[in-house]
């Protein structure tokens, strides 16, 4: 589970048992990975931006970039959304003693 290769039968797993530790690196690897697919699209923005395009051409390009970014972001955000929804119980939330 390196890179953008993270198992989601392991988020199930995690999720249907008591394993909060492998939960935790779970979403620790998701978010980590959603980070490394920001950091490249920011980059290939501030690349393009200095590029010599036309506007037109820019803009196109721009929005092919968000594209790509969204399709590649929204396996590893369902993710996230996943342990929200199913294991979090209607209520206050409870804080953890520091």
């Amino acid at each position: 589970m390196t890179g953008n290769n993270i198992d989601a039968n392991a988020v199930g797993r995690a999720l249907r048992g008591t394993n909060s530790l492998a939960l935790e690196s779970i979403m620790r690897e998701v978010l980590h990975t959603l980070g490394d697919i920001d950091f490249q699209h920011r980059a290939a923005l501030q690349n393009l931006e200095m590029s010599g395009m036309d506007d037109r051409t820019r803009t196109e390009v721009r929005e092919k970039l968000l594209s790509r970014h969204r399709e590649r972001c929204k396996p590893y955000a369902g993710l996230l959304l996943t342990p929200a929804q199913t294991t979090v119980p209607p209520g206050p939330i409870r804080q953890r003693p520091a």
